[in-house]
C-alpha cells in the first residue's frame, strides 16, 4: 500500500474512531475534519473534499472554518464559516 493510501486509511479510520466514542459533538472541537462540498452548474454536479477547522457547536450541527482555498466550489472561500453535521464528516486530520 503506498503511503498516501496508508495516510488517508488513518484519517478515515480515525474520523470513525471519534464518531464511535462516547460524548456529545463538543469532541470535535480542536479537530480539522474534510467534508464534501457540491458544486452544481447547467451542466454537471462535482464535488470537491476539503478540511474545516471545528471551531464550535451549535445545537447539533459543528461550525468551522474552511482551511482550503477551493478550486471547484467557487462559492466558497478560505476561512469562510461552515455548519455541518457530524455524519458530513469522513476523514481527521492525524498529522
Amino acid at each position: 500500500m503506498r503511503e498516501h493510501d496508508q495516510l488517508r486509511l488513518s484519517q478515515c479510520d480515525a474520523a470513525d474512531a471519534i464518531k464511535r466514542s462516547p460524548g456529545g459533538l463538543e469532541k470535535w472541537l480542536g479537530h480539522t475534519v474534510k467534508k464534501s462540498f457540491a458544486q452544481v452548474t447547467m451542466a454537471q454536479v462535482t464535488g470537491e473534499s476539503m478540511w474545516v477547522k471545528i471551531t464550535g457547536v451549535e445545537g447539533n450541527q459543528l461550525v468551522g472554518t474552511l482551511v482550503n482555498e477551493p478550486c471547484l466550489a467557487t462559492y466558497l472561500q478560505h476561512g469562510d464559516r461552515v455548519i455541518l453535521a457530524e455524519d458530513e464528516i469522513f476523514a481527521v486530520d492525524v498529522g
